[in-house]
């Protein structure tokens, strides 16, 4: 809000959103607000947050999360993010977390010996 004039609201649609939406045709997402910036007359600011919502913890890996799960894995998701209490959502999603890392490194190639530098003591340029 600018002076109380203007007002924007930004909505990001999610990986998982729109995997839910394609099984879902109906869905809605239960939008929560997380934020407020406020900038007055003078020039000062006020900044209000609320708790996010323990799928947010997912935004930044939800494509490859998307990508990664299989179907049972992703309706488990949607199940416990739906009907859990917080706690075991976040215990869920941490797992997810966990799991997503590890397949991550599991699927980088190895890293073969690095080969001799001239620009390194022992190398052929000394």
């Amino acid at each position: 809000t600018w002076f109380g004039l203007v007002h924007r609201t930004n909505r990001v649609v999610t990986p998982l959103e729109r995997w839910l939406r394609e099984r879902e045709p109906d869905f809605e997402p239960p939008w929560q607000l997380l934020s407020v910036t406020t900038t007055y007359l003078l020039g000062s600011r006020m900044h209000e947050c609320s708790h996010a919502p323990p799928v947010w913890e997912l935004r930044p890996v939800q494509d490859a999360l998307v990508r990664t799960l299989d179907e049972a894995a992703l309706r488990d998701l949607i199940h416990t993010l739906r009907h859990a209490p917080e706690d075991q959502q976040r215990q869920l999603i941490q797992r997810l977390g966990d799991r997503l890392l590890d397949s991550i490194e599991s699927s980088s190639p190895t890293q073969a010996p690095e080969a001799e530098s001239p620009f390194r003591p022992g190398g052929s340029g000394q």
